[in-house]
């Protein structure tokens, strides 16, 4: 009975964070969120069992959003550079950070087994302004929400240089295009 199924969030990495979209639409088809919700997937994979339509109609109601990469050597950003970009909206508060470049010891997908992790503080900010209305901490979890471009922290150029290909075609999703 304590528990408030109007506010809720989804954390996933690496394959999480590429489920984390499908679990919030099943959380929104079923009436949960309606007075805030977040998702923050963490080097996640494509959005798994979700195509163009059902990543449109995650922004009917107010969502934020938080990309978070470590700039990991051999992992195509262009994945989630799309999935960025399909959470478009004036519905949608989004930021997209890469730890990648600020600290090369960070630049592999095991960073969450192996260091500190840097997912805390924005985490923290991101569950204070969405699920508790925290205007404090907005610029900690959504600094520069809805105008960040990610091609200004790193740019996919030569899809032949990154031994994780991105997915040509997932659902009518083209994860290979160039969306900036």
């Amino acid at each position: 009975s304590d528990l408030d199924t109007k506010r809720v969030g989804v954390i996933g990495w690496s394959h999480g964070g590429g489920l984390s979209f499908s679990m919030m639409r099943e959380l929104v088809n079923a009436g949960y969120g309606t007075k805030g919700r977040f998702i923050m997937p963490i080097e996640p994979m494509f959005a798994i069992d979700m195509n163009k339509n059902d990543m449109n109609q995650l922004k009917l109601n107010k969502m934020n959003f938080v990309m978070m990469r470590f700039g990991s050597k051999g992992q195509d950003p262009r994945t989630n550079f799309v999935e960025y970009k399909l959470l478009d909206g004036q519905e949608v508060e989004k930021n997209y950070i890469n730890l990648g470049d600020e600290h090369p010891e960070r630049r592999k997908h095991r960073y969450l087994f192996d260091m500190e992790k840097p997912f805390l503080k924005p985490l923290d900010a991101l569950m204070a302004y969405t699920l508790k209305g925290d205007q404090d901490a907005h610029d900690i979890a959504l600094e520069g929400a809805g105008k960040y471009n990610p091609t200004l922290v790193e740019t996919p150029l030569d899809k032949n240089k990154y031994s994780d290909k991105c997915v040509e075609d997932y659902k009518n999703i083209n994860y290979c295009a160039k969306v900036y």
